[in-house]
């Protein structure tokens, strides 16, 4: 069974419990695309805090939507972010090559990750941290079920975009230590590199935190 059944069936009795409690609509995410996951040497999750559905009346999935139709900031950053810190070995892509995503560059850079929020049901576009802590503590069974289902070993990192004290809480996370420049992480029990970095539609210059992103995951990963 592949990953996306995987999460299928983790999501049946998760968007019952979610549609009871009177929040709706829940909102699939996980991996993009299963086949360039697994390729990956280094995996990247990233781990947002809820779904903006305030656009759109129509069902959404993240992973089909961060497929085919990736238009926002926070798909562009993350786009970004992934396509800077792919080459481990070498120096991230010129800004001039990141700075403009055309819609090719940015699915094939969001091919390769896996993106859940943390809270599943639908929001606006600013995220309202109660619901998202209530969400998170009522639903941290499913949170650490859905995280096991991505392999949480030495080569995945979880990158914690403005989640990182509900996410380190959830996962058990007792220690931590920065990187030479001041990002916070922490490995957990089975290996997994859990990072604290900014949520992509942060009021920071895009450039800074494309080659601040790809200086700590080159530096955790070599660790």
């Amino acid at each position: 069974m592949g990953i996306r059944q995987d999460e299928d069936r983790l999501f049946v009795e998760w968007r019952q419990a979610v549609e009871a409690r009177g929040d709706a609509p829940f909102v699939p995410d996980g991996v993009v695309c299963e086949r360039t996951w697994r390729s990956q040497r280094t995996k990247l999750l990233f781990a947002l805090k809820e779904p903006n559905t305030a656009w759109t009346r129509e069902p959404v999935d993240i992973r089909t939507y961060a497929a085919r139709h990736p238009g926002a900031n926070t798909w562009n950053n993350i786009a970004r972010w992934t396509a800077s810190a792919t080459a481990l070995r070498g120096e991230p892509p010129p800004w001039d090559q990141l700075k403009n995503m055309n819609k090719g560059r940015r699915q094939a850079a969001l091919q390769k990750i896996a993106a859940i929020n943390l809270k599943k049901a639908g929001g606006g576009p600013r995220a309202e941290e109660d619901s998202i802590r209530e969400a998170v503590v009522v639903d941290r069974e499913r949170i650490v079920q859905q995280i096991g289902l991505y392999e949480p070993n030495r080569r995945l990192i979880i990158i914690c975009c403005g989640t990182f004290a509900w996410l380190s809480d959830v996962l058990g996370l007792d220690e931590t230590r920065s990187t030479s420049r001041g990002i916070r992480y922490g490995t957990v029990a089975t290996g997994a590199n859990v990072m604290e970095f900014w949520h992509p539609q942060c009021r920071f210059p895009a450039r800074l935190l494309c080659y601040a992103f790809a200086d700590a995951v080159r530096e955790i990963m070599l660790h």
